[in-house]
């Protein structure tokens, strides 16, 4: 047996020596490589050789070969901005802290000071890019509430359009976490003066919270909270999120200890949680975590309910459109680098513009970066998220879990069978609800089964056809919107066309898909519109200049829309083998549009003219299939 000493960097900037033991009889692992993200965790013996064993072996063994540093896993700096070179940060961060954590070293025992210098180093596959995370997220990552995340698509059904877009929540989460204590870290750094008074274990705690803030998705994600609330189930995935960690703590082995070693209680735990919910700006800091309002801006890094600039946000984007497009452009490092705490205004207008808070400011220069996210989350909205095969995979989805919602169970706590929906009450049930619903439908035998199972089979066939519903037509109205159309939604619309449309078909044979693709800003109250987000973000000069809000129009002209909002209404036949009901159906959508839009005044004051619907393009004549 043969040992080797590498060099590795702490989550906090120490460079510490770690053993690293090269096993050649493959005693144990020390990685694993799984969803494009290979885990190796220090002072653990790996694999002898070069290759490794694959998904779905926890932290098994994983490629070790020449070691990894940081420097040497990035790719050149012109190949994707989310990467770039640590040691700047580093160097930075131990000089401004040096005296804080040689206090801590000098009171903390030495079971703690190992557990501060214990970390896991990560391969990132989709940006070529070696990340660490502290050694406690090893403990949360290997219990089944988290592994589940591996069956979980980030992206719902939108591999029924780009096959490629099979990555899932799990390696999303990991880069959330990376990302979160990065931004932490800097905050830290940039607190010169120390006035909030960024503790180590906040900054841990920051990382825990972008590690578990998608612990409580559902399959295909947001697919199944829409279906949770066709059914008027009330759900929300952050919640789930926040039962789930609470089940990591009392079951799994070891991380209340080593939660408790950081020195992360009960309040601490309550901050957790509040950082993967939100805070509202107008919400008072909640007293159970032990902090004033001087730290609410922690709150306001893993989900931002501000003004949207997050670390989830900012991982999802570049992961998605790596996956589904090849790559999309950052500039992570100024946005994540580049930034202070300050106390400033709540708000550029409105009751909270007299309020002062602690919150989040950036560099003036930074601004255009910023932008750039909000535009690309347009573009993300408008070619992948809201795509038309997207949606309609989705729905199809949606359509068959409502019709098996009863029939397929999964075993609670107590050892009894749950409905889809039910499961979300028990946490054992939830934990092993994942994308295989699917499977499971299928698998279902036909003989004695209910007839709703039957047809959720002939759906889910339909749907690997990819036969989705006839597209009876898509309405785009003109700018600016009328107010009417401003206030629509799904079920006002499928009411008023199936009104139209004189008994021939009912609410169950259409579906409306009302989209809207925003920037991510507010709905301003007074007019209707959505506001540019970038309007909510507090930026700073040089020196000592106070924070202040800009408006977008004056300072980045040539970047700041005309609206903040796209509208579309898009109507679906559900019955694709009735060529009588789908003109019935097109004469009424037809009908309903041109009433709606004829000479109603717009939001801007003038009057919007009859708008000229489109007529449908042929649609290939589909198989029979059971409607919902």
């Amino acid at each position: 047996m043969s040992s080797s000493k590498r060099r590795s960097r702490s989550l906090f900037g120490d460079k510490v020596d770690s053993s690293v033991e090269c096993r050649d009889d493959g005693e144990e692992g020390g990685g694993v490589v799984a969803e494009g993200v290979m885990l190796m965790s220090q002072k653990q013996p790996v694999l002898g050789g070069n290759g490794g064993l694959g998904a779905g072996f926890g932290f098994g063994f994983g490629h070790h070969g020449d070691d990894v540093s940081d420097d040497a896993a990035d790719p050149p700096r012109d190949s994707h901005v989310m990467m770039y070179n640590n040691d700047d940060d580093n160097n930075n961060a131990q000089a401004s802290n040096k005296r804080r954590r040689k206090v801590q070293h000098a009171v903390m025992p030495a079971s703690r000071q190992h557990a501060r210098l214990t970390e896991i180093s990560i391969w990132d596959q989709s940006f070529n890019r070696n990340i660490h995370l502290p050694g406690i997220c090893k403990l949360i990552v290997d219990t089944p509430e988290f592994q589940r995340l591996r069956d979980l698509k980030q992206l719902g059904g939108c591999h029924y359009m780009h096959p490629s877009a099979t990555h899932t929540r799990f390696e999303h989460s990991l880069g959330v976490a990376y990302l979160s204590l990065r931004l932490a870290r800097s905050l830290q750094h940039n607190d010169v003066d120390n006035l909030f008074d960024i503790t180590d274990t906040e900054v841990l705690c920051v990382g825990i919270a972008g590690l578990i803030h998608d612990l409580g998705h559902g399959p295909f994600s947001h697919a199944f909270e829409q279906f949770m609330s066709e059914r008027n189930l009330p759900f929300c995935h952050e919640d789930m999120s926040v039962k789930l960690f609470r089940r990591i703590i009392d079951t799994a082995h070891g991380v209340r200890d080593a939660l408790a070693t950081e020195g992360i209680g009960e309040e601490e735990l309550v901050l957790i949680e509040m950082m993967v919910k939100g805070l509202k700006p107008e919400a008072p800091m909640p007293t159970s975590t032990g902090r004033g309002e001087a730290k609410r801006f922690l709150c306001e890094i893993v989900a931002n309910s501000r003004h949207g600039i997050d670390t989830d946000k900012l991982d999802y984007l570049l992961r998605d459109g790596r996956h589904v497009q090849g790559g999309q452009t950052l500039m992570v490092q100024s946005i994540t680098k580049r930034c202070r705490v300050v106390r400033g205004p709540g708000a550029p207008k409105g009751p909270l513009k007299d309020v002062i808070q602690a919150q989040i400011a950036w560099d003036w220069d930074v601004q255009r970066d910023l932008f750039d996210v909000f535009a690309l989350r347009t573009r993300m909205h408008r070619a992948f998220y809201m795509n038309r095969t997207k949606r309609l995979s989705e729905q199809l989805i949606r359509d068959i879990l409502v019709l098996a919602d009863e029939h397929v169970l999964t075993r609670g706590e107590d050892g009894v069978g749950l409905g889809i929906s039910l499961s979300t009450t028990d946490l054992v049930a939830y934990s092993n609800l994942t994308d295989s619903v699917l499977q499971r439908v299928a698998s279902v035998p036909s003989a004695n089964a209910h007839p709703n199972v039957a047809k959720a089979q002939a759906l889910l066939e339909r749907l690997h056809r990819r036969e989705f519903y006839r597209n009876v037509n898509t309405l785009v109205p003109a700018f600016p919107y009328p107010d009417a159309v401003k206030r629509l939604n799904q079920a006002k619309v499928r009411d008023a066309i199936v009104k139209l449309g004189g008994g021939m078909f009912q609410a169950s044979d259409i579906w409306v898909d009302v989209v809207r693709i925003t920037m991510g800003g507010k709905r301003d109250p007074e007019t209707g519109e959505y506001d540019n987000p970038l309007r909510y973000v507090l930026f700073t000069g040089s020196g000592q200049s106070p924070a202040q809000y800009i408006d977008p129009v004056r300072y980045a002209p040539s970047s700041t829309p005309i609206s903040s909002e796209e509208i579309a209404v898009r109507v679906y036949c559900r019955v694709s083998d009735d060529d009588v009901v789908f003109a019935a159906m097109c004469d009424a959508t037809s009908r309903w549009w041109k009433q709606l839009t004829a000479s109603t005044p717009s939001g801007g004051g003038g009057s919007h003219k009859t708008m000229a619907v489109a007529e449908t393009p042929p649609v290939k004549r589909l198989p029979s299939a059971p409607a919902c």
